[in-house]
């Protein structure tokens, strides 16, 4: 009896004291997501949470590009798989089209919602001459950061990347392309299940603590 008290103190303090990021993650098949880098970057912990369950299910680094800021994670748990996978598009889309951008949004002391936006791709940015970005006509919410940017067919075309620093109200979303370079670079593949984005997104917890632990409040 003792030590479970001690247990479940320990827990309690683990919460109420660590320290912790959230973001948004797009399943691309059964075991492996991509999201934003810096979502997991300063933390040594990921999961993707469960809300039907309050669990956070561990996630691997397997790659990432800190120019593209784009990660690609694994499920560590062999027997857990998500259940739904994105249609990840493998070309570019054109300045004009009009997009859709998904994410979770954590108020303090609340629950996660929803977020969606409704914007047009404005422009191409570039580093170092290479253009791994879209600008959109909208800016972000924190919290959509690794959630997908996706058309009218359910096909996802970028992944929410920060706020815009050439244009105010404005955000730039990393390409799908580099998402399809970073799979076929790993060899893993796209295997779409569904056009429905609420059901091949997730959150991503990345914390200071062991990654099973539960935010919720």
């Amino acid at each position: 009896m003792k030590n479970l008290i001690v247990s479940l103190l320990t827990f309690l303090c683990m919460n109420a004291f660590a320290t912790y990021i959230n973001g948004t993650g797009v399943a691309v098949n059964g075991k492996y997501i991509v999201s934003a880098y810096h979502v997991v970057e300063e933390y040594g912990n990921a999961c993707y949470l469960d809300r039907k369950t309050n669990k956070c299910h561990p996630l691997e680094i397997v790659d990432f590009d800190v120019d593209a800021d784009l990660v690609l994670l694994k499920v560590k748990d062999n027997d857990k798989k998500v259940f739904s996978s994105c249609s990840i598009m493998p070309t570019e889309i054109n300045v004009g089209d009009k997009v859709t951008s998904f994410g979770y949004f954590k108020p303090e002391y609340n629950d996660y919602e929803t977020r969606i936006l409704h914007s047009r791709i404005k422009a191409l940015d570039n580093v170092d001459g290479v253009d791994l970005f879209y600008r959109i006509s909208t800016k972000l919410i924190p919290g959509m950061s690794g959630g997908p940017l996706y058309n009218s067919d359910g096909e996802v075309v970028g992944l929410s990347k920060s706020y815009s620093l050439v244009e105010t109200k404005t955000s730039n979303v990393i390409k799908s392309t580099e998402i399809m370079s970073m799979l076929k670079r790993n060899g893993v593949k796209n295997m779409t299940s569904t056009n429905m984005i609420q059901r091949c997104t997730m959150i991503i917890v990345s914390s200071d603590v062991l990654p099973y632990v539960y935010y919720g409040y």
